[in-house]
């Protein structure tokens, strides 16, 4: 894997996002109304470009794979995977299905909601992953996601696990949404690990708990970690490498 071309390729949801702002959440807008926002924003979300845009402003080879529809949000995904650097071969376009595109409504406190139409990622499946082999393995990393907003692959997970393990790459599954049914995901991943309110632990049956980060699914023991019950990463140390020993601090010898 070492002379692979590409660090990670980031498969999943690739949507264009409309932000409006500022918007009352605590109350209904009503019908018929005409209200003052900010001007309103055009960019780029999903896994596909809000992963693939920040490992790639880091340094790393990245590669996007998704589907979009032949339109004009499509083109806007396009035009910013280019700008950014990102190589957009595994991106596919539908000819019936539009572009996933998201409203972010956001209140003057920063708090969103989301209006979501999946469009075009719902094509997503394992017939798909198979198409796109080629480019994904050049790939060391896939990462994949979000899971919970792919209906179609995900009732079929570990065979797509299963299938970019075989191809030689390393998987990380990424949750959004309501996080998804992950029971069909053990047999493709040996020791998935799943983060709870206390630590990242390895486990055989994972479950979903609320909001939920991401599914490691390398085998190998994962380092310690404290996170939030969101999921975030709080703090982070390394297992001791083997045959080695671990350092232990001076307060504690």
């Amino acid at each position: 894997m070492m002379n692979r071309a590409v660090d990670c390729i980031v498969c999943g949801t690739c949507t264009a996002d409309i932000l409006v702002k500022p918007v009352g959440l605590t109350a209904p807008i009503g019908g018929g109304r005409l209200f003052d926002v900010d001007p309103i924003g055009v960019t780029t979300g999903g896994i596909v470009c809000n992963s693939g845009i920040a490992m790639r402003r880091l340094g790393l080879a990245v590669a996007a794979a998704s589907i979009v529809g032949d339109d004009v949000w499509g083109g806007v995904v396009r035009r910013r995977l280019d700008a950014e650097g990102i190589a957009a071969a595994g991106v596919e376009g539908h000819a019936s299905q539009a572009t996933s595109s998201t409203a972010v409504l956001i209140d003057p406190s920063g708090e969103r909601s989301f209006a979501h139409h999946v469009g075009a990622c719902r094509a997503i499946d394992v017939a798909y992953l198979r198409r796109q082999t080629a480019e994904l393995s050049k790939a060391r990393l896939v990462l994949l996601g979000y899971f919970g907003l792919l209906p179609a692959l995900e009732p079929t997970i570990g065979e797509a696990v299963a299938l970019l393990r075989g191809l030689g790459c390393q998987v990380a599954l990424e949750t959004g949404g309501s996080g998804g049914a992950l029971a069909g995901i053990a047999p493709g991943v040996p020791e998935p690990t799943m983060p709870n309110d206390a630590h990242v632990r390895p486990s055989s049956r994972p479950t979903m708990a609320p909001r939920a980060a991401s599914v490691s699914t390398e085998a190998r023991p994962a380092p310690a970690a404290t996170v939030s019950t969101q999921g975030r990463v709080l703090r982070m140390r390394s297992a001791p490498t083997p045959g080695r020993r671990a350092r232990r601090s001076r307060a504690h010898r």
